[in-house]
């Protein structure tokens, strides 16, 4: 969110691990509306600790974390090969009783010691690895680092605020690691939304939110004209389907009084994400489907009805 009431960006720096997925649903966010937890844990400044050691028990971490909490510091993300289901448990229960928020991300299975290395480098933290002489037990304040903001769902995480890699990257390059270069050297943009009041700031986040996904889907199947013309111009030689995929064009045309071809949309850049379109196209049929096999309807009316009666 934007703290001065208009929009801007950033450009920065940042890694997506795919397969380094949360440990628990209990340490995702909790929805403030309805107390339900979120899919995702999002968490800005957050401490991080990279750990090889087998992660047995939370107990590990109290001293460490006593520290931080001491420091005003009280969010931290812990990157780790293994551990066992009881450190879960009292990770989550410390943050229920004290207020100390801890998510612990199991790194993938394969290539997770590079990850490790490369997660290190990025956080300014030190590596937590018996076999160079530093377990858990004595882990310390110097060894832990920080991202700026972190996002991880049950499947993956996407880090943004990271330390300067470039001495890093060239020491991957000499590896001839190409993949792994191209992973460390992933751009990140952050988008704030600004506005007067609380209620045109949710407004324009979700307007915001929605172009964000539609940008994305975009990148991952590409456009089609827009305005309902990518359905309307589809011919499948059945008189019903061909009706029905006109319908959000004729119902456009409506609405703006006017009608407009392909050559106008394209002309104003107005385009729709394919997989947008062949997704809405496959729910429509499964709701008609639906309806067809239960061959019953419940419709209501576009205006409200009186509460005494019933939906027709």
């Amino acid at each position: 969110i934007s703290k001065t009431g208009e929009d801007y960006h950033t450009i920065g720096q940042g890694l997506t691990i795919e397969g380094a997925g949360i440990a628990s649903p209990y340490m995702f966010d909790v929805d403030k509306t309805s107390g339900a937890y979120a899919q995702h844990a999002k968490m800005v400044n957050a401490q991080v600790i990279v750990s090889r050691e087998k992660i047995t028990t939370g107990a590990a971490f109290e001293q460490t974390f006593s520290s931080l909490n001491a420091k005003g510091k009280k969010e931290v993300v812990i990157f780790c090969e293994d551990f066992e289901v009881q450190a879960v448990a009292h990770l989550v229960m410390t943050y229920q009783r004290q207020g100390f928020r801890a998510v612990l991300v199991k790194l993938p299975t394969i290539y997770g010691d590079v990850w490790a290395e490369d997660l290190a480098k990025a956080a300014g933290a030190t590596i937590i690895d018996p076999a160079n002489g530093l377990a858990l037990k004595d882990m310390s304040l110097e060894h832990v680092g920080q991202f700026g903001n972190l996002t991880i769902t049950k499947g993956d995480t996407f880090v943004d605020g990271i330390q300067d890699l470039k001495e890093h990257i060239e020491y991957v390059k000499s590896l001839e690691d190409e993949d792994r270069v191209k992973r460390l050297n992933t751009k990140t943009a952050r988008y704030f939304v600004g506005a007067l009041s609380d209620a045109a700031l949710s407004y324009r986040r979700l307007k915001v939110e929605d172009a964000i996904n539609a940008a994305q889907q975009a990148l991952l199947g590409g456009i089609v004209v827009g305005g309902g013309l990518a359905l309307a111009n589809i011919k499948t030689g059945n008189k019903i389907l061909d009706k029905a995929l006109k319908a959000p064009y004729e119902q456009i045309v409506k609405n703006m009084g006017k009608t407009f071809f392909e050559k106008d949309m394209e002309e104003q850049e107005v385009f729709d994400p394919a997989n947008v379109v062949v997704n809405a196209a496959k729910n429509a049929i499964s709701v008609s489907a639906a309806i067809l096999t239960a061959n019953t309807v419940i419709v209501y009316p576009r205006f409200m009805q009186p509460q005494n009666e019933s939906p027709q």
